[in-house]
C-alpha cells in the first residue's frame, strides 16, 4: 500500500500522467477520433482525473496538487484506503473532485451507499445536484455502460441498491450507512465531509460538530467503506483537528486505523518539507490568477497572518495571548503627526453614568488623508464618566473643535438614546452600526489593520493607557476605548480604505444601517463574485468549473500498435488497456 503524499510520488504513480501520455502517443500516430474516444472511456474507469474530465466537457486542467488528491482517491476506491483528510486553499476545487468522486464511485459500483454532509442542507443539496448532475452526464454511460441508472422518481436510490444521502452537519442519519449493500460487492461507500465549517466563530458550532461525528458519522459504516473529510481549516479544534488528535494519522505499521492526510499549503514557508516541491513563496497554483504571490500576500495583509495560516496553510494556531500584539501598536510624535486631515470623524462607545465602578464613554477622533490612503489616524481619545446631558455635551464639543463631518455610533442601549437626540437637535451625519457578533470578532476583524502597521496613533495623554487595555484585551476589566477605536477601524475598512473597496468614498449625510457582519457578508459574496469570473472566464454559469496550472510530464517508454486501424494496445506501469 503505498501512500502518496509528494509531488516526487507522481511520476510512478500518477495515472493521470499515464493517462496523458497515452493520448500524446495516439495523436502522433493519427489514430482516428473514434479510437481516441474509446480510450478516454477506457481509462476513465480507472483514472479518477481522465473521469473527470469527461464529466467536465474536457476542460480539465490539472495542478499536481489535483493529482495527490486524485491518487488517494483512487487508492480509496481499491479498497486500500478507508480514511483520508483533505484540506486545501479556499477556492482550490476540491468540492468539485468531491462530487466526481461521489459519483464515480457509483459508476464503478452501483450498489454502494454514500452519505454526503456540509456545515449546512443548502450547501449538502448543492453537492447532491452536482452528483446527479455527473450521474446524467452524457459520457457517463459510455464510461460505464452496466449502470442503471436510479429508481424511478428518486433522485436517490439507485435500481443497483445504493443511495446518495446529502444532509447537514448535525442532521439525523439513523437508518443510514455508508458502504456496500452487499458483501460480495468489489465497489466502496464513502461517508464524505466537504466544508463542515462555515467559519470558526462560534463555540457551539465546534461542539456540534464533534458531537454529530462522534454520536452519528464515525458509526454510518459497513463492509468497504470509507470516511472523507474535505475543506479549509479554520480553526485547531475544527474537525480536522479533532480526528487527528483522537484516531492519529496512518501509518502501515504503527497505526493503520489512522488518517491520511492531504495537506496542501497555499504557499511553500518550508522547502525541505513541501508537498509540492516548491521553493518559498510559491504558491500552490500559480497559474490560476486568484492564487498568484501577489494575490496571496495581499489576501494575507487583508485577513491577517493567523487566519491565513489556518484558511491558506492548512496550520490553525491556538490563540496565545492578546488579539492586539504591542509591536503593531504604531505612535507617532512630534513632527510625525500630521496637522491637516481631509476627513475627521468621531466614533462613540457610550454609558451613561458618572459612578466610578461604572464603563466610561469614550469619543475617538479619526482621521484620514486623501494622500494617504493607506492608513487612518486616532488623533484623540476622550473619555470620562459623564451623565446623559454631559455627554450629549461632549460630543457636539468635539464635533465643533475637530470639525468632524460625521459620527459613527453603535445602535445599542445608550447609543440608541444618544442617536435619537442628536437627530432630532443637532445637524450632525450620523452612521450607524448594529453589531450582531461579540466585542472579540469584531476587534479580530480590523486586527489586519494593525498588524500591517495602517493604524496610526498621534501621541497623546491617553496613548499609554489605551495601548495597555487594548493589548490585554479581552482580560480587561473596561474595554470602552477599543471599542470605539474599533468603530472607527470599522468604518474606515468598509468605506474609505481603497484596498479594500477599490475606491474611497467621502460622502456625507449618508447614514449606514448594516451592521458589521452585513458589511461582511457583502464583502464575501463580492469576492466570491469576483472569484466565478476570474475561474469561469466570462462568468457564465453554464461553464464547467476549471482546474488551471499545466501538469509537469515526463516521457516514458510505451507500447503502442495499430493492426490496420481495428486494434490498439496501451501498456504502462499504472494504466493497462486493450481496445
Amino acid at each position: 500500500m503505498f501512500y502518496v503524499n509528494h509531488v516526487d510520488h507522481l511520476e510512478n504513480h500518477s495515472t493521470w500522467r499515464t493517462y496523458e501520455r497515452g493520448l500524446r502517443e495516439l495523436t502522433l500516430l493519427e489514430a482516428p477520433k473514434s479510437i481516441i474516444r474509446e480510450y478516454k472511456y477506457k481509462a476513465a474507469r480507472d483514472c479518477f482525473l481522465a473521469f473527470a474530465d469527461l464529466m467536465l466537457d474536457g476542460k480539465l486542467k490539472v495542478a499536481p496538487f489535483h493529482e495527490i488528491i486524485a491518487s488517494n482517491f483512487e487508492a480509496i476506491a481499491k479498497g486500500e484506503c478507508n480514511r483520508l483528510i483533505v484540506s486545501c486553499p479556499p477556492r482550490s476545487g476540491k468540492s468539485m473532485l468531491s462530487q466526481v468522486f461521489v459519483s464515480w464511485l457509483l459508476g464503478r459500483d452501483e450498489q454502494t451507499q454514500h452519505i454526503i454532509a456540509s456545515y449546512g442542507q443548502q450547501l449538502s443539496n448543492r453537492f447532491h445536484r452536482g452528483i446527479i448532475g455527473y450521474l446524467k452526464h452524457k459520457s457517463f454511460s459510455r464510461v460505464f455502460p452496466e449502470w442503471s441508472g436510479f429508481e424511478p422518481d428518486s433522485k436517490y436510490d439507485m435500481r443497483g441498491g445504493g443511495y446518495i444521502l446529502s444532509t447537514s452537519v448535525g442532521g439525523v442519519l439513523t437508518g443510514f450507512t455508508a458502504g456496500s449493500k452487499s458483501m460480495d460487492s468489489p465497489g466502496v461507500g464513502a461517508l464524505v465531509i466537504d466544508d463542515p465549517l462555515k467559519s470558526s466563530d462560534s463555540k457551539a458550532a465546534l461542539q456540534g460538530l464533534e458531537s454529530f461525528w462522534g454520536e452519528q458519522a464515525s458509526t454510518r459504516r459497513t463492509n468497504r467503506w470509507a470516511q472523507v473529510l474535505i475543506g479549509t481549516r479554520f480553526h485547531e479544534r475544527d474537525l480536522h483537528g479533532v480526528l487527528m488528535d483522537s484516531d492519529g494519522l496512518w501509518d502501515e505499521e504503527e497505526n493503520p486505523t489512522g488518517w491520511r492526510w492531504i495537506n496542501i499549503p497555499g504557499v511553500c514557508e518550508n522547502e525541505a518539507n513541501d508537498p509540492l516541491g516548491r521553493k518559498n513563496g510559491e504558491t500552490h497554483w500559480p497559474s490560476n490568477p486568484v492564487f498568484t504571490s501577489e494575490m496571496l500576500k495581499s489576501q494575507k495583509r487583508a485577513m491577517g497572518s493567523s487566519a491565513f495560516a489556518a484558511l491558506y496553510q492548512g496550520t490553525p494556531t491556538a490563540a496565545e495571548g492578546a488579539i492586539i500584539k504591542a509591536g503593531w501598536l504604531n505612535r507617532l510624535i512630534d513632527d510625525e503627526i500630521p496637522t491637516d486631515f481631509d476627513v475627521t470623524y468621531l466614533s462613540l462607545d457610550t454609558a451613561f453614568s458618572e459612578k466610578q465602578e461604572a464603563d466610561e464613554s469614550v469619543i475617538c477622533v479619526a482621521g484620514y488623508k486623501k494622500d494617504d490612503p493607506e492608513n487612518v489616524y486616532i488623533r484623540e481619545l476622550i473619555h470620562g464618566r459623564w451623565s446623559f446631558p454631559d455627554l450629549i455635551a461632549m460630543v457636539e464639543q468635539a464635533q465643533k473643535y475637530y470639525r468632524a463631518k460625521f459620527m459613527c455610533i453603535e445602535q445599542a442601549a445608550s447609543g440608541q438614546s444618544l442617536i435619537q437626540v442628536l437627530e432630532r437637535e443637532t445637524k450632525i451625519h450620523l452612521h450607524k452600526f448594529k453589531p450582531l457578533k461579540s466585542k472579540t470578532i469584531r476587534l479580530q476583524t480590523v486586527a489586519p489593520l494593525f498588524e500591517a502597521g495602517r493604524v496610526k496613533f498621534c501621541d497623546g495623554e491617553w496613548t499609554d493607557g489605551f495601548f495597555k487595555e487594548i493589548t490585554t484585551f479581552p482580560h480587561v476589566p473596561h474595554d470602552d476605548q477599543t471599542d470605539a477605536v474599533v468603530w472607527a477601524l470599522t468604518y474606515f475598512q468598509f468605506h474609505l480604505d481603497t484596498n479594500a473597496r477599490g475606491e474611497t468614498s467621502l460622502s456625507r449625510g449618508h447614514s449606514s444601517r448594516r451592521s458589521l457582519d452585513q458589511f461582511t457578508e457583502i464583502t464575501q459574496n463580492d469576492n466570491k463574485r469576483r472569484g466565478r469570473r476570474n475561474m469561469f472566464g466570462a462568468g457564465s454559469a453554464g461553464e464547467a468549473y476549471r482546474l488551471g496550472a499545466e501538469t509537469r510530464t515526463t516521457r516514458r517508454s510505451t507500447d503502442l500498435r495499430f493492426d490496420q486501424g481495428t486494434r490498439f494496445e496501451f501498456s504502462l506501469t499504472s494504466l493497462s488497456l486493450d481496445f
